[in-house]
C-alpha cells in the first residue's frame, strides 16, 4: 500500500526533530494529511557487568516530568553510524569502552508518525574508563541484579519502551 506525497509543508525545525505536514493521496485516490516527525534515530545497549548485573542510567525526562530507569543510549549525530553512537554513549554514560559490541537489530518506537529508529546493541566484553556526560545531561547510573532488573520490568518500574524491547531481545543471553 503506497501513499504518494503531493506537498511538504515544514512546521518546525529543532535540534533534534524536524516537524513537517505531507499532504497525500492514498491508493484508493482519498487525500489526506500525514504529521511526521523526522527524527535522525538512536542507540541502546545493554551491557552485563563481570558481576552478571545490567547498567541502568537513571535520568529526569523533562517531558515526562519524572526520573525514568532506562538502558544507556543516545541520539545518532549527524553523519554518524549507531555503533559510533553506541560506543561514544557507553563512554560518557556509564564508563565504559566496549570491546565487543552485538547488534540486536532496531526497533521504530512510534512508526505512525516519526521516522525515528533505534538500534539495539548487548554488551558483555569491555574495559572500564572515566564517563563524562554531556552538559545538558544529569544521570545516575544503576546496577541491577539480572533477576531483579526482570522484576522491576514484570512490575512495570521500567517502562521504558527501548529498555522493554532490549531486556526482552537480550533475555535468553542473560539467563
Amino acid at each position: 500500500m503506497l501513499e504518494k506525497k503531493l506537498r511538504s509543508k515544514l512546521i518546525y525545525q529543532g535540534k533534534i526533530i524536524r516537524v513537517r505536514s505531507d499532504d497525500v493521496i492514498l491508493e484508493n485516490g482519498v487525500k489526506t494529511i500525514r504529521e511526521v516527525v523526522d527524527h535522525r534515530g538512536g542507540a541502546c545497549a545493554l551491557v552485563k557487568t563481570k558481576n552478571k548485573e545490567i547498567l541502568f542510567v537513571k535520568q529526569f525526562r523533562y517531558a515526562l516530568g519524572t526520573d525514568v530507569l532506562e538502558l544507556p543510549a543516545g541520539k545518532i549525530e549527524a553523519n554518524e553510524d549507531p555503533l559510533t553512537t553506541i560506543t561514544r554513549e557507553l563512554m560518557e554514560e556509564v564508563g565504559i569502552k566496549a570491546t565487543k559490541i552485538e547488534s540486536m537489530g532496531y526497533i521504530l518506537p512510534t512508526p505512525g508518525y516519526s521516522s525515528e529508529k533505534i538500534y539495539l546493541f548487548y554488551v558483555e566484553e569491555y574495559e572500564e574508563c572515566p564517563s563524562h556526560f554531556d552538559e545538558d545531561e544529569s544521570l545516575e547510573v544503576i546496577s541491577l541484579s539480572i533477576s531483579e532488573a526482570y522484576q522491576m520490568m514484570e512490575q512495570s518500574q521500567i517502562i521504558d519502551a527501548k529498555t522493554l524491547c532490549l531486556l526482552a531481545k537480550c533475555q535468553k543471553k542473560l539467563m
